[in-house]
């Protein structure tokens, strides 16, 4: 089907006499032109390198200054067909036109090196092949089983370990300047967090855990690239820690006592008195019946009936008289000192009870105050610290 794919892409450039075709479309000759280059599994009798060069020239031209991935693309396919014609000096020209297009496109960088070792240019290939392992870390391995560059692989092998002893240095200061674990663990610490905040930290720990001098180095490049996704982790984990900070004062700040210290209220009867005097007058005068009967009685005694009849009347209205009216003034004036006594004491008793309830109210005030004080000056010394912790991060927010 190879074939076809080369006849429909002719005719959607040149068109047929139903259409002009696209003459300025660089998709299509992008497309005829891997065709023809036969990397993608064409007929060995459809490969035409030359051919497939000028498609590639022309997509890159027709590209114009837009789509800098595709037109470095089309040189990099360009160079690489000037390679297979093996015409170096033209493979060279195109691939470091296609370099300085600014777009990542490591293979460039790699068919670059790969010529330059193939005319023997091994240290001008240094440059462009580090920068291509350094954006995709296969070309450690397609470097190392390359025909042009085994001629030149002592030195190559120099160059891996200057770049690993390099990139794990730089790892080194990422981790110590940029990630910062020590500090983060004192962040974590100062309030406590979640079971997401832990495993936050510890999948930043666990990444680190494999970076060292036995770490191959397409593992390093590799994890180079992880850096940005690791900050993002770093952030997120720092943001809620700060996040719980924050909620932690705002609760403790609005803390208020709970409580409350009552007043001394007692209350005064204020007839206390007239109740024990009313009281008292029927008791006195109850008593003073009493003492009048008796009188009466023994003054009754040894006279005949007519006379102790008398004595009975006349005993009664007169002794009764006296020990009612008596009685009950006398009643009236015990009752109401007795009343009033007993008034007196039942205040002080109840004033004294409502002070014990007052100052221990106020103990319990003193305590939940001081309390609280301690908490506050305790969250406004975590806070204070959290915020050196942040500075120490260069972290923002």
């Amino acid at each position: 089907m190879w074939q076809e794919g080369i006849e429909f892409c002719t005719k959607a450039i040149e068109g047929d006499d139903r259409n002009s075709g696209y003459k300025l479309e660089p998709s299509f000759y992008y497309l005829r032109g891997r065709i023809l280059e036969g990397l993608i599994g064409t007929e060995i009798e459809l490969v035409d390198t030359n051919l497939a060069k000028e498609d590639f020239l022309l997509a890159h031209r027709y590209a114009g200054e837009g789509d800098k991935f595709f037109r470095k693309m089309a040189l990099t396919r360009a160079g690489w067909c000037s390679y297979c014609s093996d015409n170096m000096v033209e493979a060279e020209k195109v691939l470091r036109a296609a370099s300085n297009i600014v777009a990542v496109v490591p293979e460039t960088e790699f068919l670059l090196a790969k010529v330059l070792m193939h005319k023997g240019d091994a240290e001008e290939a240094k440059e462009p092949l580090l920068k291509a392992i350094s954006e995709e870390s296969f070309f450690c391995f397609r470097a190392a089983s390359d025909a042009d560059f085994k001629n030149h692989l002592p030195k190559v092998r120099l160059w891996f370990k200057e770049k690993k002893t390099q990139t794990l240095d730089e790892l080194n200061q990422w981790r110590n300047e940029s990630l910062q674990l020590k500090t983060l663990h004192e962040i974590f610490h100062t309030v406590s967090g979640s079971n997401t905040q832990s495993d936050r930290l510890m999948h930043l720990e666990k990444s680190m855990e494999v970076i060292d001098e036995k770490t191959y180095l397409s593992d390093l490049l590799d994890f180079r690239k992880q850096e940005p996704i690791l900050i993002e982790i770093r952030n997120d984990f720092i943001v809620k820690q700060s996040d719980a900070v924050e909620a932690e004062v705002a609760e403790v700040m609005r803390a208020l006592p709970t409580t409350r210290v009552p007043s001394v209220q007692v209350r005064h009867d204020k007839e206390a008195g007239f109740m024990g005097g009313a009281s008292g007058m029927l008791v006195g005068a109850g008593i003073g019946a009493v003492i009048a009967i008796i009188l009466t009685a023994n003054e009754a005694t040894g006279q005949g009936y007519i006379g102790g009849t008398f004595t009975w009347i006349f005993g009664l209205l007169i002794y009764g008289f006296m020990g009612v009216v008596g009685g009950g003034l006398a009643g009236i004036i015990v009752g109401w000192l007795f009343g009033k006594v007993s008034e007196t004491s039942r205040v002080e008793r109840e004033k004294a009870e409502n002070e014990r309830v007052r100052k221990k109210a106020q103990d319990a005030l003193f305590q939940e105050e001081t309390r609280i004080s301690q908490d506050k000056a305790a969250v406004a010394a975590k806070k204070s610290k959290f915020d050196i912790l942040l500075q120490k991060l260069n972290f923002s927010g």
